[in-house]
């Protein structure tokens, strides 16, 4: 045993004290490196190497693995023969070590404490496992239409309990790595709240979740780029800009989502945020958006000589108090008729009407009616079919088209004249590509590594 001590790189505590401040810093390949260097130093120097030692570093080297798989997605590139994907790296890793933490509980040796502390790794990795099913999940809604955040939230609630029991929490060297995946299952959890709340059109709340994504956020790439540096901060609508060189695919990923929900957001609340915005800094906040919706809007509609571009709201089944902040005293109102059809966005904005009751901006009285009727004959179509609804008056000689973004939003664009089959494909190509965007179709089908 003396031959082994006497090395201070080959100290059993020390390397896996090293191995474990690797991992909480996403250092994925020196982690296994370590461990795999200190493996082959047992090959060389057997005498008195208890061979408990031996299998915490062949585990450590396969959890290193599965991490890094893990961060880069690497588990949802196709599969082929021969080769395990992360999901089954971790659950053999489980497995190891329980068998770890038995054999350690029947030695009174130093290593006991090391297979205790593996024993403590088991839960860990069983909720990434659970984790990469819910990415498999996230996934597989690139191919439905409206995918069911309500249930995305449920399955990730279910990961996070388990995270806060107790026995997730009883070595605290494990702690920076438990801490950081909360953050990361936080992460996405605000941003889908933060989704949800914006298709109910509900500005406080939609907020509140984008800002506490922002804020996790930025504690994540802090760990890998200590110096990463603010670009540009909106405080009011919880805009900043971060660098993220050198992060995990994984956090890479989470910024490219949280731009993804700020940039509907500020289409959303166009008119809310242009309300609360000093004067002339909404177009710079546009500007520095991932994708600029109302700019493209505008354009397109002076490019295709649109009369009307539109964000309708069908609040029919939603309790609305209105854009913006609102005191709490005052009653949520359920919207009927042409009321309940609300201009969420509209330019120009000189066409939008404001209804007699709710106070709110609502479609133009000569397409209110014609609209609804529209809508409500292809609610199917909407609903099921990535391509844009198409509908030409006769009588008035105009040309409504519609797209469904989320289900009670629909983006509408009017024409006051027929257009021709080359003009229309141009703008059914548009708006299935602006409508496509928004419900982040290629932001899930980019989870997938290339």
């Amino acid at each position: 045993m003396a031959s082994f001590q006497s090395d201070d790189n080959h100290i059993p505590e020390r390397v896996v004290g090293t191995f474990l401040d690797y991992l909480k810093i996403f250092q994925y390949d020196k982690a296994k490196d370590l461990v795999d260097k200190d493996k082959e130093y047992c090959k060389s120097n057997p005498q008195d190497i208890p061979s408990i030692w031996p299998m915490i570093l062949s585990s450590l080297s396969q959890l290193a693995i599965a991490e890094k798989s893990y961060s880069s997605f690497l588990y949802l590139s196709p599969k082929w023969f021969g080769r395990k994907d992360a999901k089954g790296v971790y659950d053999a890793v489980a497995i190891e070590c329980k068998k770890i933490e038995e054999q350690g509980a029947r030695t009174a040796s130093k290593f006991s404490s090391l297979a205790y502390l593996c024993g403590g790794l088991t839960p860990y990795v069983q909720v990434k496992s659970l984790m990469i099913d819910f990415f498999s999940s996230l996934h597989a809604m690139t191919s439905i239409k409206f995918c069911d955040r309500s249930d995305l939230l449920l399955k990730l609630s279910d990961i996070l309990s388990k995270c806060h029991d107790p026995s997730y929490h009883l070595h605290q060297q494990l702690e920076p790595l438990i801490a950081n995946f909360i953050t990361e299952c936080e992460v996405i959890e605000s941003l889908l709240q933060a989704d949800i709340a914006m298709s109910k059109w509900c500005y406080p709340e939609s907020l509140l979740h984008l800002q506490n994504a922002h804020t996790k956020i930025s504690h994540i790439l802090s760990v890998v780029s200590p110096q990463a540096t603010k670009t540009s901060t909106l405080i009011k609508i919880g805009f900043l800009g971060m660098k993220t060189a050198s992060n995990p695919e994984l956090h890479v990923w989470l910024k490219k989502y949280k731009d993804a929900i700020y940039s509907k957001f500020t289409f959303y609340f166009y008119d809310v945020l242009s309300k609360y915005s000093p004067q002339g800094d909404m177009k710079l906040y546009l500007n520095r958006c991932s994708i600029d919706y109302c700019t493209s809007l505008i354009t397109f509609h002076k490019k295709t000589g649109a009369s009307l571009v539109t964000l309708i709201l069908n609040s029919e089944d939603l309790t609305i108090k209105g854009p913006g902040y609102s005191n709490i005293s005052i009653p949520s109102q359920t919207l009927q008729g042409r009321e309940s059809y609300i201009a969420i966005f509209c330019y120009p904005s000189s066409r939008v009407e404001t209804g007699e009751l709710s106070n709110l901006p609502c479609l133009p009285s000569c397409h209110q009616a014609s609209l609804v009727m529209l809508m409500s004959y292809n609610e199917r179509q909407l609903n099921q079919s990535e391509k844009p609804v198409v509908s030409y008056d006769e009588k008035s000689n105009v040309m409504y088209v519609v797209s469904r973004i989320d289900p009670a939003v629909s983006l509408v664009v009017i024409y006051e004249s027929k257009k021709s089959d080359r003009d229309k494909k141009s703008i059914l190509s548009y708006l299935h590509d602006i409508s496509s965007s928004l419900r982040y179709t290629k932001l899930f089908s980019d989870l997938r590594p290339s």
